[in-house]
């Protein structure tokens, strides 16, 4: 059998094209000008003046480096190079007026227009400072402003993997002049990626010693962060001590209970929610010497991390379902309707799967139940964060719910008034 001709590779020699490697950058500059009906794009034409306006541009780069005290297994490199460069190509609300989505890469065309214009590379600075006027009340050509959009791009992208019992990850970067073998030349961010082990202390606590982690957030370099802590003044009678704020840890016990509760929900969409909460000045309800600290997804009290003082330390223990007797919501809908530990969980009312796939309206007779209780809410969450393969039908069958109460006559012992005049704050003391 005749051996097949080993095909000769095609080689080329064809010229690098400039203008065609700018090409998305000067369309996308188009799309942006006219969202704000800016001209200044019908004035930058001649090849010369594109390139120069490229040269402006920063160039989102790639991860040049891994510190880390311990080994790894994770691919981290490839997985967070995709990660940060979809993230700053993503287009959303990065600009508060401007009319249009746009991503951290849009903004970033926006500052090379402007940095062209103020060095009035158009040689006529009345025009340059009137199409100026046109760009500024939308994007200020301010460097302190675009890193500041980078840091919180980059620190929105650390919340989607960090919880305080795994590696936690930050990273940061670095701005440095390119000059390419074409002629071309620009910023270019490049990034670091700092991994750090979760810090563990071990406490006593029921006369056991206890793992508990630290709840901090990492933020750009190996060493700066951000340690969550609770000002004591919010505590009340609950802390008589000296220091100012406590700092908060958690149990793995914790964690998993956030996972187990809060699914259906991405994993991701869970510990980024679990990071704006403890980024922020936390007000926790205090009852029976214990701590409840809301847990919010989209602004919906979900739940709350339920947490005690051990000398000087906030220690979560663990995590409730705002369904759950112990919350303020739950006790408050059990004490309407008359149900126990279990009916709750027959009906489902435990799961958020019923209120995500199910509605609530005002007609129903279950609303005031649901409304009074501060339970209502909850009907507002949605399935976007759900992956598909975790969604499920379940069908609340309300009318059966009613009976159950109705059975049990609760509503007869409560008469209308008072129905309507029980607050949540009488069942939080």
């Amino acid at each position: 059998m005749a051996k097949p001709k080993a095909r000769k590779k095609r080689t080329t020699n064809a010229p690098f094209n400039k203008m065609e490697a700018i090409k998305p950058f000067i369309i996308r500059l188009h799309e942006l000008c006219k969202a704000i009906d800016c001209d200044a794009m019908q004035y930058i034409t001649s090849q010369s003046d594109l390139l120069l306006l490229a040269n402006y541009r920063f160039r989102i780069g790639s991860i040049n480096n891994i510190s880390n005290d311990y080994q790894y297994t994770r691919p981290f490199k490839s997985i967070f190079n995709k990660m940060i460069k979809d993230t700053l190509k993503h287009r959303k609300q990065t600009l508060t007026n401007f009319p249009i989505s746009t991503s951290f890469e849009d903004v970033t065309y926006l500052d090379a227009l402007t940095i062209f214009l103020d060095e009035n590379r158009l040689k006529n600075k009345a025009l340059s400072d009137m199409i100026l006027s046109k760009i500024k009340p939308y994007y200020n050509c301010k460097n302190s402003k675009l890193y500041h959009l980078l840091q919180n791009d980059l620190l929105m992208l650390t919340f989607l993997e960090n919880l305080p019992d795994e590696a936690m990850l930050s990273i940061g970067y670095t701005p440095s002049v390119i000059t390419h073998k074409h002629g071309l030349f620009n910023t270019e961010m490049t990034f670091q990626l700092y991994l750090r082990r979760p810090i563990k202390e071990n406490i006593e606590m029921n006369s056991q010693k206890r793992t508990v982690f630290q709840v901090y957030i990492p933020l750009f370099t190996d060493k700066l962060q951000h340690k969550t802590s609770i000002k004591t003044h919010a505590l009340g009678s609950l802390y008589n001590g000296n220091e100012e704020h406590l700092y908060v840890y958690i149990q793995a016990h914790a964690l998993q209970r956030l996972r187990e509760r809060v699914a259906p929900y991405h994993d991701m969409y869970i510990k980024l929610h679990f990071s704006l909460l403890m980024l922020k000045s936390i007000s926790p309800i205090c009852r029976s010497e214990k701590l409840f600290i809301p847990y919010k997804l989209n602004s919906i009290i979900i739940g709350y991390f339920v947490a005690v003082l051990i000398v000087d330390k906030v220690v979560i223990k663990t995590f409730i379902l705002a369904t759950h007797a112990s919350a303020p919501e739950g006790r408050k809908f059990q004490q309407l309707t008359g149900f126990r530990k279990h009916d709750m969980s027959y009906w489902d009312i435990t799961k958020l799967d019923t209120f995500i796939y199910n509605n609530m309206t005002p007609d129903n007779a279950l609303y005031p139940y649901f409304k009074e209780s501060g339970l209502l809410p909850l009907f507002d969450l949605d399935d976007k964060n759900i992956l598909p393969e975790d969604k499920s039908n379940n069908v609340a069958n309300w009318q059966h719910m009613l009976n159950c109460i109705s059975k049990q006559q609760i509503h007869k012992n409560l008469s209308q008034q008072d129905f309507q005049n029980t607050k949540l704050e009488e069942v939080m003391v």
